[in-house]
């Protein structure tokens, strides 16, 4: 029987597509509006929820919206017809349409928007300006015989276990010999009651998160064919992972700047960049922060990148990077984010086939550039 799509199980996806624990402090993620019972048809999603594409949502009959920016930053003391938000939120409401918000999750994990600006990029060798701790984990390791370790195994990663990074199905076993002795009312499967018994075994080792260790012992002991299995947990500490804010790598083909800022220009959704520093400053290594991230230009700096690419930028930390000899080059908030929505939907609907999928119509720059852009020339 196959499983119906709610709202709680695009949820649970999305939720472990875009880890909780990666989102800033300030942040508000996750499921904002809605019902985890309700049945999910179709999907709309966006950068932001404006009016435009609440109305397209609402028009189309959307169940759920999927928008990279949390509607409700802060929190909402009144919901009146009397701020955008609080128009915006009784419609969704009175149409019933839920909505998740991914935010700084969306950035910082793995294959999130900083790792897909690189790829755009072209870059290569990259890890995290501001890396996360990985998530708590624990290692369970017990004692089984030959007969039992593929089964055993295989029942264990599907309770979670064995995920090391993008491997999964990772464990260790080796052989050795362990005894017992069954007392009255005992039935060993090896060997009987009332003798000691030399038996040869396979410890077998698996990681797995934390909150996933109760579940993966019940199943252990469903399938274990001993009466009472020994098992271990062994406490692990977290470590620096290869997620968190921004990222730092090489291009693959060194350049310089102003030949890269008309390469990044074309692949912007709007028609203008700003560029910091002089066309023909050498660029090797680059740092990354999507949407409003400019502040961590000196980070950049310190971790010895040449440039540092962004979607917002005060005007005291562009005059720090140009008189520090740090080139920075500023997208605009919405190029250095939206084309990970196309990624997302597509990736959704190979994950939900029977549902529809789309990007909104109605999600764009709320401004236009007036004046005349200076192109990269290398004649001196």
């Amino acid at each position: 029987m196959k499983l119906e799509t709610t709202v709680g199980v695009l949820t649970e996806t999305l939720d472990e597509w875009f880890p909780k624990r990666l989102a800033a402090s300030w942040d508000n993620t996750g499921l904002l509006i809605g019902s985890k019972k309700n049945k999910v048809e179709k999907i709309l999603a966006c950068l932001t929820v404006t009016f435009d594409v609440c109305a397209e949502a609402t028009a189309w009959g959307a169940d759920l919206i999927i928008s990279h920016h949390p509607l409700m930053f802060k929190p909402i003391q009144q919901i009146t017809d009397e701020s955008p938000e609080g128009l915006i939120l009784q419609k969704l409401c009175r149409h019933g349409v839920a909505l998740y918000s991914p935010h700084t999750s969306h950035d910082g994990c793995l294959g999130g928007i900083n790792d897909q600006l690189a790829d755009l990029i072209g870059m290569t060798g990259l890890r995290p300006l501001f890396p996360a701790m990985s998530p708590r984990s624990v290692k369970l390791v017990t004692f089984v015989p030959s007969s039992h370790l593929g089964e055993i195994s295989r029942e264990l990663f599907a309770a979670g276990g064995g995920q090391i990074g993008k491997y999964s199905g990772c464990s260790f076993h080796g052989e050795g010999v362990g005894t017992f002795f069954g007392e009255d009312g005992t039935n060993p499967v090896i060997g009987t009651a009332g003798n000691a018994e030399t038996v040869s075994e396979h410890r077998l080792e698996i990681v797995f998160p934390s909150q996933k260790i109760h579940e993966a012992i019940s199943r252990l002991k469903k399938v274990h064919p001993y009466e009472e299995p020994a098992f271990d947990i062994y406490p692990l500490d977290p470590t620096p992972s290869r997620e968190g804010n921004g990222r730092i790598g090489r291009l693959n083909s060194p350049t310089i700047l102003g030949q890269l800022s008309q390469r990044i220009a074309k692949l912007a959704p709007s028609e203008l960049i700003q560029s910091i520093g002089h066309d023909f400053l050498p660029v090797t290594t680059v740092a990354i922060g999507c949407g409003a991230s400019g502040e961590w230009v000196k980070v950049a700096k310190d971790q010895h990148a040449d440039l540092f690419i962004t979607g917002e930028m005060r005007y005291h930390d562009m005059l720090w990077a140009h008189q520090a000899g740090m080139a920075a080059i500023v997208l605009g908030h919405h190029s250095s984010e939206s084309f990970a929505m196309k990624t997302m939907v597509t990736r959704l609907k190979g994950k939900f086939p029977e549902t529809l999928i789309r990007n909104t119509s109605q999600d764009h720059v709320p401004m236009h550039w007036y004046g005349k852009q200076e192109l990269f020339t290398t004649a001196e």
